[in-house]
């Protein structure tokens, strides 16, 4: 089991536990200073019975509550092996990791904050929703896999230490690893989409954001893919222009791309017809 201290002077607690103080709590908890149960941190069912454990804890800059470890679900909501809880210990919705972690043992045993957002993770696995990840990782701050950074380790990842710079130290039982662990603190840009007119259509975004604050990192290639309703067309204006759709945009600045939609004309003749006889 683990402890860690928040800057109130609170502990949340996490492991292979169902009670606390004859209360349920199953995996995560907090205590208040002098160790008494924190009822305000209501996590629900947690993370269930059954051999599960929350073998990681960390608390971001908001107050928000990282966790990893061995589970498949929080509150009975899908989160296989990591997931983010409110500060009231509600399930984060905003961090969905998809399917997860799968391959290997299949745990997350350490798991790290970065100033801009990011979470580092490490454990036993091979695969985070479905893309390959050696036992060492990124993830965006909505959950998402931050495919920029490239490393991993033929073996499992049993600590994180971010130092000041940015770099990564990271130990545990393996003889190599994959690629530099390198600072990817990149710039980022905000992209806004507008419609006009609403009733037009719709714009859908591919892929969601790739940095803190619903931001793409530099050089992140986005597709807008305009939906228009039926008896309009598309004209995008703005920081991005044409009828192309779907169209690309490369994030290298803050964007704004409006997708007009635009009625079809339609033009009706008159048939005459003639009768004889």
């Amino acid at each position: 089991d683990l402890a860690v201290q928040s800057s109130d002077g609170k502990f949340i607690i996490g492991g292979n536990f169902s009670t606390v103080n004859s209360t349920d709590r199953a995996g995560i908890a907090r205590l208040n200073s002098d160790g008494s149960l924190d009822t305000t941190f209501d996590p629900g069912i947690g993370i269930g019975t059954g051999g599960y454990r929350v073998a990681s804890i960390a608390l971001q800059e908001d107050g928000k509550v990282l966790i990893g470890g061995d589970f498949i679900n929080f509150d009975g909501t899908s989160r296989n092996k990591v997931a983010r809880l409110n500060n009231d210990g509600s399930l984060d919705v905003t961090f969905d990791p998809g399917t997860g972690i799968s391959g290997g043992s299949g745990f997350v045993q350490t798991i790290v904050p970065q100033p801009d957002g990011r979470i580092l993770i490490g454990g036993d696995f091979s695969s985070y929703n479905g893309a390959a990840l050696n036992r060492l990782g990124r993830l965006n701050n909505n959950g998402s896999l931050d495919i920029t950074f490239n490393a991993g380790t033929d073996n499992v990842v049993e600590a994180i230490i971010l130092q000041p710079d940015g770099k990564v130290i990271v130990g545990g039982g393996f003889t190599n690893y994959i690629a530099r662990l390198l600072n990817h603190f990149e710039s980022c840009y905000t992209l806004s989409t507008l419609v006009n007119p609403v009733e037009g259509g719709s714009v859908t975004v591919n892929p969601a954001p790739n940095c803190a604050g619903a931001k793409y990192i530099s050089g992140t290639l986005v597709q807008l893919t305009a939906v228009p309703n039926p008896g309009y067309g598309i004209v995008w204006s703005g920081d991005a222009t044409g009828s192309s759709n779907p169209l690309e945009v490369t994030m290298n600045s803050d964007k704004t791309v409006t997708a007009n939609f635009m009625m079809i004309m339609r033009l009706f003749l008159p048939m005459i017809v003639s009768s004889s006889g």
